[in-house]
């Protein structure tokens, strides 16, 4: 074997050490990335399980529902409130006697509100401080920062004070909220003593303990209801103070004509006691033409009698005045 073989014969056994080193480490880089694979592979599937959870959530377990559950819900819940604006502030009270307002609305740009919606109208301040529900209005007028409100119905007068009196924000609804037991659930007992009225505290209060679920309320058909209600009562209110005022002028009518009759039974009362004065006046006289009448009959009869024992004893005369008559002329013959 010459030296060339020999060189040859070391040059591939250097070569062959240099390829075994490189593949050494490509084993064990291969084994490396294997393993670390298989470890991001069980990564991967705790990810994608998680994944799934989060978008779907536990199965048949309904207290952790997953995104697509509350996509929904807030989907729902979105749906059935309709469209809100909040932070909207009373700028002009155009006509106070209907209730007629500008309202300017900021956000969103441009507010999306059309002529002729009807919106729910709620004071945004806490209820203690004056924030309330104002009433359901008509929109006139739309503009791109601004938008008219009309109220539906006619405002009673404390309706329309409250209005007056209220700086805002407002919240305007394009549906009536809903009732529902999570809103309060959320709250502690002095916070729903600040905002609810004593007569309905207790069943809120109770409401998800020991079984107890207040029944919710509608209260678009409550507040509907509320204003027939008062516009009846308003009605009979008026309608009252109509007989009231009709009554009042009756009375002071008749309280005039008993004037008027005492002032009549008065001058009649004088007018009798002259008339009885006057009757006794002619009851005496009476009594004594009567006395005198009799008195004159008794004398009329007394000469009757007398005249009729004059007329018997002239007639008596006259007779025997007759037969000495007959007795003288019987002798001259």
């Amino acid at each position: 074997m010459n030296i060339w073989n020999k060189v040859f014969v070391g040059l591939i056994i250097f070569v062959s050490l240099f390829f075994f080193y490189f593949a050494a480490r490509v084993l064990k880089t291969h084994e490396y990335w294997r393993s670390s694979a298989k470890k991001h592979e069980k990564k991967i599937a705790q990810l994608e399980d998680e994944a799934e959870t989060l978008r779907y959530g536990v199965k048949g377990d309904k207290t952790q529902p997953g995104l697509l559950q509350k996509q929904s819900e807030v989907h729902k819940v979105l749906i059935g409130r309709g469209r809100v604006w909040y932070n909207c502030t009373p700028q002009q009270l155009v006509n106070p006697q209907i209730g007629e307002v500008r309202v300017g609305t900021d956000f969103p740009n441009p507010h999306g509100i059309t002529d002729k919606t009807i919106l729910a109208v709620f004071d945004e301040q806490k209820p203690k401080d004056g924030g309330r529900y104002i009433g359901q209005f008509i929109v006139k007028a739309v503009d791109d920062k601004q938008v008219g409100l009309v109220p539906c119905k006619k405002l009673n007068p404390a309706a329309l004070k409250r209005l007056a009196q209220s700086k805002g924000p407002w919240t305007l609804c394009e549906i009536m909220p809903a009732d529902n037991h999570e809103v309060f659930a959320e709250m502690s007992p002095q916070q729903l003593e600040q905002i609810l009225p004593k007569a309905t505290l207790d069943e809120y209060l109770k409401d998800g303990k020991d079984g107890y679920r207040r029944k919710l309320r509608d209260y678009q058909y409550l507040f509907d209801t509320f204003d027939r209600q008062l516009s009846m009562l308003v009605d009979l209110r008026n309608m009252a103070a109509a007989n009231k005022q009709r009554m009042e002028s009756a009375v002071a009518g008749a309280k005039k004509q008993v004037q008027l009759r005492q002032a009549e039974i008065a001058a009649l009362g004088k007018e009798l006691a002259e008339m009885r004065r006057q009757r006794d006046i002619v009851a005496a006289h009476q009594k004594s033409l009567e006395t005198e009448v009799a008195a004159r009959a008794q004398r009329v009869k007394t000469l009757l009698k007398n005249n009729r024992a004059i007329a018997a004893e002239i007639a008596k005369d006259q007779l025997e005045a007759i037969r000495r008559i007959d007795i003288r002329t019987a002798s001259t013959k």
